[in-house]
């Protein structure tokens, strides 16, 4: 393949239908299942060795470039060019083109995805697909049986043998544009192809059926299930006719008792989680139920620049949910508080194979972006005496036990949520401390738990007594108060960060398929307990 730049045009604002749902944003910078969609368009770039880029920026340019200039100064050569998003996006390009070095580039707008694509061998052609309904929404094509393309339609309403563009173009010369008589501030992409067929006789169609629209808000939901990542041990199905989500897990046991806390869930809960419509708990185990599209409170959290008093209207339904399951009292046993909160941090920190963290641990103090803290073993005894005082029997309840942002669905019109993915069991049941259901979504709004398990941040293990890390968070430093002076009213704001620290320290061994993963953890970790100690 000969050299090669890659486009990404994000200069753009989202749909209001997706800026409805996340607030106003870039195209580039919308969620997907945890990260944004330029990190997969930018990864697919990467693995076709695509390492010059050209990103057209404009509406909350800084956003962009922060994220970029954050996690792939190192992999690709990225430069920013600033376009006006109040001209055509034909414009836009035309910017970008009087700075590209190469002939040949891959035009990807920021908005679509094309799943498992190879650019190697294509020529002068367009992606285009026979999935839509109203070809009004996007520019299309005709094209004859050897998929030369004959004619360019803009956003018309098209009949079947059209073919809608998919928004990634791959062209051998984009030098002819020089020549391109910029007539007004409306250039459309489609003038620029028909221009450019008419200078380059051999301008085809390309036909994917791997096509994701991440710029509409119905295709939106379609197409993020198209892309979700199962996680191990999990399978998802999706009937898009009824509107349903088939699970299956090797996990048997833990899959288990998540199917079984659906069966028990209280009546008064049960509006706040999916209708369960089948399920089997003897092999081959499954579990169907309504499926939801809203977002993933997660994705709301990292990318979406809601305004303080709808987060804050977010959090006290989030509290309210806690109040309700904190309502519903239960016989806990110490044992189970035990079981959670001791045996199995310590287990887990036995565990831990890293050898980096494991020359950490032995330290007695350790310096995290240039503060000084104490190390686990040094506050360990500590830190077991103040679990001992977790036991409450007002505290004790039915709870989800696995409550943090990726687990909660939100739908921001219509305030609805619904909590998916429970922890089944805590301790000897699907009862426990409802302090635990807190300290997990304390440490997704505080402890940025969310951003880590998306990768988005940095870190340098410096030596095995310090460490250095930032993660590319929105902040939010009013939102995180507001939600520690809302629980410390109800609870100890000190027992909290304890948990969510224990939370931290636990999870280690179980992020091994990511080194720096794991040594976030760790510094989360350290710093929590820390903390909790000291007030």
């Amino acid at each position: 393949m000969k050299k090669t730049s890659g486009i990404i045009l994000t200069a753009a604002t989202a749909d209001d239908t997706i800026c409805n749902v996340f607030g106003y944003l870039p195209t580039g910078l919308i969620p997907v299942n945890g990260k944004p969609i330029i990190f997969y368009i930018l990864k697919q770039f990467i693995e076709n060795d695509i390492k010059d880029i050209y990103i057209g920026v404009d509406y909350k340019k800084e956003d962009v470039k922060d994220v970029l200039d954050t996690f792939f100064k190192d992999t690709i050569r990225v430069k920013f060019i600033i376009t006006d998003r109040h001209k055509g996006v034909g414009n836009s390009l035309l910017t970008i083109f009087n700075h590209i070095k190469t002939d040949k580039v891959v035009i990807n707008l920021a908005d679509t995805y094309i799943k498992n694509f190879n650019y190697q061998d294509l020529s002068n052609q367009i992606v285009v697909s026979k999935d839509f309904t109203d070809g009004r929404r996007w520019a299309s094509i005709k094209k004859n049986n050897s998929n030369k393309i004959l004619s360019f339609f803009n956003k018309k309403k098209v009949s079947k043998e059209h073919f809608v563009i998919a928004g990634v173009y791959v062209l051998d010369n984009v030098s002819i544009f020089k020549n391109f008589k910029l007539l007004d501030d409306n250039i459309e992409i489609t003038h620029l192809l028909e221009f450019y067929a008419s200078n380059y006789d051999d301008l085809y169609a390309h036909e994917t059926i791997e096509w994701m629209d991440f710029g509409h808000i119905d295709q939106y939901y379609s197409s993020k299930k198209k892309l979700i990542q199962s996680r191990e041990f999990n399978d998802l199905e999706y009937d898009d006719f009824f509107g349903t989500i088939t699970k299956k897990s090797l996990n048997e046991e833990k899959f288990k008792n998540e199917i079984l806390w659906y069966n028990k869930i209280p009546n008064e809960l049960k509006i706040i989680s999916p209708r369960v419509l089948e399920y089997s708990i003897d092999s081959p185990m499954f579990l169907k139920s309504e499926f939801y599209s809203y977002p993933a409170l997660s994705e709301i959290w990292l990318f979406s620049n809601l305004n303080d008093n709808i987060l804050k209207s977010i959090i006290n339904k989030l509290l309210k949910i806690i109040n309700l399951f904190k309502n519903i009292k239960k016989k806990v046993d110490y044992s189970n508080y035990k079981k959670i909160y001791i045996d199995k941090t310590l287990e887990r920190v036995n565990n831990i194979k890293s050898q980096k963290i494991l020359s950490l641990l032995s330290q007695d103090s350790i310096m995290i972006n240039n503060q000084k803290y104490d190390n686990w073993h040094v506050i360990k005894s500590v830190i077991l005496k103040k679990v001992e005082l977790l036991y409450n029997e007002d505290d004790n309840c039915f709870i989800h036990g696995d409550l943090c942002l990726s687990n909660i669905l939100y739908d921001l019109n219509s305030g609805v949520f619904k909590l998916i993915d429970p922890r089944g069991s805590w301790g000897s049941s699907e009862n426990g401390d409802v302090k635990y259901d807190v300290a997990k979504l304390r440490h997704s709004i505080s402890g940025e738990y969310d951003y880590i398990i998306g990768d988005l941040f940095n870190i340098n293990y410096v030596n095995n007594n310090e460490i250095n890390y930032s993660i590319f968070s929105k902040g939010r430093k009013n939102i995180k108060q507001y939600f520690d002076k809302q629980i410390d009213k109800e609870f100890s704001i000190d027992s909290i960060i304890l948990i969510q620290g224990l939370l931290f320290l636990s999870m280690i061994p179980l992020h091994k398929d990511s080194e720096e993963r794991q040594l976030l953890m760790f510094c989360k970790a350290i710093e929590s307990l820390n903390q909790s100690i000291k007030n």
